[in-house]
C-alpha cells in the first residue's frame, strides 16, 4: 500500500513544494496597501522626524527637457534655498523648482500621480524618515516615453 503522502516523482514532490511555499507565503497577507495610504503614511513619518534643514539630491530619469542631474537640493524651515547640478556645480534657475523641489513638492508629485489617475505609481519611501527614495510613474498607458523617475541618492540634516 502506498502512503497517501508519498510522492513517486521529483515533479510531484516540487509541485507540492511550490504550493507550500505558495499557501505559507498567503498567510497573514492582506490586500495590498493603497497608494495613498502608503503616501498618508509616509507624510506622517516626515513630518515628525523631518529636520528644519537639510540635503538632498535628486536625479530624474525621463525623456524631457530636465538637467536629470544628479542636482543637489538644500531646504531652510521648508524653503527651497538652492539647486546646484553637482556635474557642472552650477545653481539652477527658479525655473527649475517643479522638478527639484523640497520633500514636500515630492510628495505632492505622487499625489498628483495618484489623483490624476497614473497607470503606475511605485515608490520607496525611506522606513525612517519617510521621505520619497524612489519614485516609477507612468501617466498614460497609451503613451510611449512619458515615463518618469524621480531618484534622491543622498538625503542628510544640515
Amino acid at each position: 500500500m502506498v502512503h497517501p503522502m508519498r510522492y513517486s516523482s521529483a515533479r510531484s514532490r516540487c509541485n507540492l513544494l511550490i504550493t507550500i511555499v505558495g499557501l505559507i507565503g498567503m498567510i497573514g497577507c492582506g490586500e495590498p496597501t493603497a497608494p495613498g495610504a502608503e503616501l498618508a503614511r509616509a507624510r506622517e513619518r516626515w513630518v515628525r522626524t523631518a529636520p528644519a534643514a537639510y540635503r538632498l539630491t535628486i536625479q530624474q530619469a525621463c525623456f524631457c527637457d530636465l538637467v536629470h542631474g544628479p542636482v543637489e537640493v538644500v531646504v531652510r524651515d521648508g524653503v527651497v534655498q538652492s539647486r546646484r547640478d553637482v556635474a557642472t556645480d552650477r545653481l539652477l534657475d527658479a525655473q527649475m523648482a517643479d522638478a527639484y523641489p523640497a520633500v514636500e513638492g515630492l510628495f505632492e508629485l505622487i499625489d498628483r500621480a495618484i489623483t490624476q489617475g497614473a497607470v503606475r505609481v511605485e515608490v520607496t519611501f525611506d522606513p525612517v524618515r519617510g521621505y520619497p527614495r524612489q519614485i516609477i510613474l507612468d501617466h498614460r498607458a497609451d503613451m510611449a516615453d512619458d515615463e518618469v523617475v524621480v531618484t534622491v541618492s543622498e538625503f542628510g540634516a544640515l
